[in-house]
């Protein structure tokens, strides 16, 4: 799936957000659970780390139940990039890394609300909103990973 700058700004901190940091920033390797759910899915019964153990939990529930409406799916959870300030502070280290004033440049616009492209909007920035500099220095999870999944996109 391709992302838009849009959809990336508009995007909740959250496992959507982190599945596209994990996967799109640092090709992280998913941790993958079995979970034993209600249809709509917004319920968890259980999870397992194995598909032939969920299979015999809802097979046990089958036995007592005629009608459970439970299904098992799989899912591929990354970490909390977006809600953690240390997994951020990684993401960032990389984003520098594989990226460099991409990142920055990216970082600024998140914060600052504003598309930054080059050097020159980056002073022009930091020259007309110089508190904006703070706000970089102190991004959230949110802010850091969005820049992040921008720089790599190059949006």
């Amino acid at each position: 799936m391709s992302l838009t700058r849009k959809q990336i700004m508009a995007m909740e901190p959250g496992r959507e957000m982190d599945a596209h940091i994990g996967k799109l920033v640092l090709n992280a390797t998913p941790e993958i659970k079995w979970w034993v759910v209600n249809e709509e899915e917004t319920v968890i019964f259980e999870d397992f780390n194995y598909k032939s153990e969920a299979e015999e939990w809802l097979d046990e529930l089958a036995a007592m139940h005629e009608d459970h409406r439970i299904k098992i799916v799989r899912k591929e959870l990354f970490c909390s990039y977006s809600g953690s300030m240390s997994a951020a502070l990684e993401v960032e280290q990389v984003a520098i890394e594989k990226f460099g004033v991409s990142y920055a440049y990216a970082l600024a616009s998140v914060v600052g609300g504003t598309d930054i492209k080059d050097a020159d909007e980056l002073d022009d920035f930091v020259t007309r909103y110089s508190g904006n500099l703070l706000g970089m220095i102190h991004a959230t999870p949110e802010q850091r990973c969005k820049a992040a999944l921008l720089a790599v996109l190059n949006l």
